[in-house]
């Protein structure tokens, strides 16, 4: 292996170094001339900070569509123009690949200070640096973006709770199923308000969107749930003896936010300044979602297909697809959400014509798991078996999904102007994949990882 450590001995990478000036009117005539007036003491002149510029060489460096060999620099926590500084040291990288963090467009596994200190470093160690977590219960996010506001931690957007249907999904994933694990003894009352929202007005939607910015949320989250059926679902969920009845999760008493409150919903949160994500099922949410003009779709429809309740027609109508395409609306696939082996052959059936049609249709494809016990590199590991997106467009999405995620920032690639991130391979992965599986090295805004095994 690449001898890093013993390439870089000598020094911290990127270390900023501070000295102290001189007093510019010490012991000068004019100084005590300004004193005997009577003036304001002049304030001692701020330290001047050398930030230590760093040119790699021999590199194959990522362009988007593939490798080029050429070299690259840094200073602080920026990429700089190689051709224009003069480096304080040089790095051979030997011929090896460089390409840019990935990130998560879907998880929930920060929700708690365990949960981080679990589940940032498993994400690192994936070359994985920006998570989306959609939905969770914001009293605790208050109490974790603290430890994740450094970095040495993966970068997190949060929706805080989403917007859903009087007793509609997350309720019972919430009260069935969180309530085993980190909110033991909490009740419906207890979340409401904090880790959903249910809505039925349109007034009731601005309140909610209102409440989650002064939450914190960066984004807001809609809850779309088997939109053509819905009036049904809400009424049977009205009556307390049905719902006393069921069992989370029961596809038969699943329910997500009034389809007529989409449009109303997008149109609130972009007025403050909040782009929005939805949740879908089936083709009916994601139509809904599209022409609402949601910014992101967090699931593709038949991600979570369940034996037992049908195989409804997944794939959205051409319309919607072309109108999705148009929109470059990226839907996050999350197709190894629920694996079944009992069925699992026709779930990667359900699974790779949804894809294919999204493909075919320009939709853009984004990776995302939504799920505890499987990491981001299992979903990609998925997507190849269904064989929809090459390799090269399973990297493209996967570097895309962290530039969506911040969309503010200048990360994603290996350019002057851009965060200095960026993950360090021994081969090229659009022939040995596996490569991506023994990263060498990872720098994240210009600092070396030092990671556990």
């Amino acid at each position: 292996m690449f001898d890093w450590m013993g390439r870089l001995a000598g020094g911290v990478w990127h270390a900023a170094m501070t000295r102290s000036l001189p007093l510019a009117m010490a012991g000068s005539a004019l100084g005590a001339a300004v004193l005997m007036a009577g003036s304001v003491t002049p304030p001692l002149p701020a330290q001047e900070v050398a930030v230590e510029t760093v040119l790699y060489r021999d590199a194959f460096v990522w362009t988007g569509a593939g490798f080029e060999q050429r070299d690259f620099a840094v200073a602080g926590e920026r990429f700089v123009d190689p051709a224009r500084v003069r480096a304080d040291r040089v790095v051979t990288l030997d011929g090896q690949y460089v390409l840019p963090p990935f990130g998560e467009g879907h998880t929930h596994k920060f929700e708690t200070e365990w949960t981080v200190q679990r589940f940032s470093p498993e994400m690192l160690r994936q070359g994985v640096f920006y998570a989306r977590n959609p939905g969770a219960y914001a009293p605790n996010i208050a109490r974790i973006r603290p430890l994740l506001a450094t970095r040495d931690t993966v970068d997190v957007s949060f929706s805080m709770g989403g917007l859903t249907a009087p007793h509609g999904h997350p309720e019972g994933a919430y009260i069935e199923v969180m309530t085993q694990f980190w909110y033991s003894g909490f009740t419906r009352e207890d979340f409401v308000g904090e880790a959903f929202h249910p809505v039925e007005t349109r007034d009731e939607v601005e309140a909610a969107i209102a409440r989650v910015q002064a939450q914190g949320a960066d984004f807001v989250k809609i809850f779309l749930q088997n939109s053509d059926t819905h009036a049904e679902r809400a009424r049977l969920l009205a009556d307390p003896d049905y719902r006393n009845a069921r069992d989370y999760p029961d596809f038969d008493s699943i329910v997500g936010l009034d389809p007529a409150l989409a449009a109303p919903a997008v149109q609130i949160a972009h007025a403050r300044g909040l782009s929005v994500g939805a949740h879908v099922s089936n083709a009916a949410d994601f139509r809904v979602a599209v022409e609402a003009g949601v910014d992101m779709i967090l699931h593709m429809p038949g991600a979570s297909w369940e034996p037992g309740y049908g195989l409804p027609s997944e794939v959205p109508a051409a319309d919607v697809l072309a109108l999705a395409a148009q929109r470059g609306i990226p839907v996050v696939a999350t197709a190894a959400v629920r694996l079944n082996p009992e069925h699992q052959d026709v779930m990667d059936e359900v699974h790779h014509t949804v894809l294919a049609a999204l493909h075919e249709a320009g939709v853009p494809i984004r990776i995302g798991i939504d799920n505890f016990g499987l990491t981001t590199r299992d979903e990609i590991d998925y997507q190849r078996a269904v064989g929809i997106l090459d390799d090269l467009a399973l990297i493209q999405a996967w570097i895309a999904t962290g530039r969506e995620i911040f969309p503010e920032r200048a990360i994603g690639a290996i350019e002057p102007g851009f965060e200095a991130s960026f993950l360090v391979l021994d081969a090229d992965p659009l022939t040995d994949f596996s490569t991506l599986d023994r990263i060498v090295v990872r720098v994240k805004e210009g600092q070396v990882l030092e990671l556990e095994d």
